[in-house]
């Protein structure tokens, strides 16, 4: 056997070693997590929930990776009402917080182009030029 060569017999004895500590505290630690996360002492998800649940769209990151663009729809639970709003998030940053963008009307489709800037379709009126 080589210098510093483990035997099966070995490596069996140094897991049974790990093994029964981490299956004790699994054992004792399960009941506890699960008091803690029943469902019972979460109040069920109704049909409505599930209509009104904020959707998020396709996003479209930029040419150079950095940023990324989507949409979020959210639904208004009176009227069933839905309002689209577009997000501009940095990937460069660990906890980026998304930013939310204002392009002065209602806004889609938002895509990067290959050129870097944003194209969107929006129903405001053009410019004058």
């Amino acid at each position: 056997m080589a210098p510093g060569a483990v035997t099966a017999s070995a490596m069996r004895k140094t897991l049974r070693g790990f093994a029964l500590p981490l299956i004790a505290a699994a054992a004792i630690a399960a009941p506890a997590w699960a008091q803690d996360n029943s469902p019972a002492d979460r109040p069920a998800m109704t049909a409505e929930d599930l209509v009104t649940l904020p959707r998020l769209g396709s996003p479209s990151a930029s040419p150079d990776g950095r940023m990324a663009v989507y949409p979020v729809t959210t639904i208004d639970a009176q009227s069933y009402a839905r309002e689209s709003s577009l997000y501009l998030l940095d990937l460069t940053t660990r906890q980026a917080q998304p930013i939310e963008l204002d392009l002065g009307g209602s806004a889609s489709g938002a895509v990067f182009g290959s050129d870097g800037w944003l194209y969107f379709i929006s129903d405001r009126p053009a410019a004058d030029t």
